[in-house]
């Protein structure tokens, strides 16, 4: 499965507001990247100001080169894009989904790559679109524990936490805990400064204080720590 020839060249695909900075944070490791257009043009537009390929089909975009790299929505897309790529995958080619999908989802495709000699890897990240642009991302990694230790120089141009779960499926079986987790935090910050507003309690000043203690954490930074600036975008 060696890329030591290759290692420098590197597909990505999914350029989207988590995708470029990771897209980003990978070339100015020194990998040459190439990438495809979807609906917005702005992110790869950028990304080739910066030295990146474009290729107009799948069969261009992944000549040459052994490693893909998804960040792509859900499941679904994953699935779709990579019967798209089928065709045009030769053994050994590494296949590396960081986007969060169902363990379910992750065993059919690995199943599915495994057939064609493919090596698959899910490394879904947690953080946001600042941590992607930083590379201070977190990888949960579910896969062949060989195949990450080849992967492990690209996934840390991108992550500073890279933690491998077991089998294929076991990186977003963590995944979606670490949502659990996330959504309920979300959940109750927001019905605690609901209810602030109902009494008439400031929340710039209930903020600095809640800091100080154990609910201090990124979703309130995140969420009321942007709302007191006046930026109500929420979880973002």
């Amino acid at each position: 499965m060696g890329i030591a020839k290759q290692r420098k060249k590197v597909v990505f695909i999914g350029t989207g507001a988590m995708g470029y900075g990771m897209a980003s944070q990978i070339m100015s490791k020194g990998y040459d990247l190439a990438c495809i257009a979807n609906k917005n043009r702005a992110p790869i537009d950028a990304l080739l100001r910066h030295g990146a390929t474009e290729a107009k089909t799948f069969a261009e975009l992944i000549d040459g080169r052994s490693v893909i790299i998804l960040c792509l929505p859900n499941s679904d897309v994953v699935k779709t894009v990579i019967s798209q790529l089928s065709p045009y995958l030769q053994p050994d080619m590494s296949v590396i989904d960081m986007g969060t999908s169902k363990p379910s989802a992750s065993k059919e495709i690995d199943g599915k790559l495994r057939k064609i000699m493919v090596n698959f890897l899910e490394a879904p990240v947690t953080g946001g679109v600042a941590q992607a642009r930083s590379g201070d991302l977190g990888a949960l990694v579910g896969g062949s524990e060989s195949l990450l230790k080849e992967m492990m120089p690209i996934l840390k141009t991108m992550c500073r936490t890279i933690q491998y779960f077991g089998p294929v499926g076991s990186g977003n079986t963590a995944k979606l805990l670490n949502n659990y987790i996330v959504l309920g935090m979300v959940s109750l910050i927001i019905e605690a400064f609901n209810g602030a507003k109902k009494a008439d309690i400031e929340w710039e000043k209930l903020y600095s204080v809640v800091k100080c203690g154990s609910a201090d954490s990124m979703a309130l930074d995140r969420i009321i720590g942007n709302a007191v600036q006046g930026d109500f975008d929420g979880y973002v």
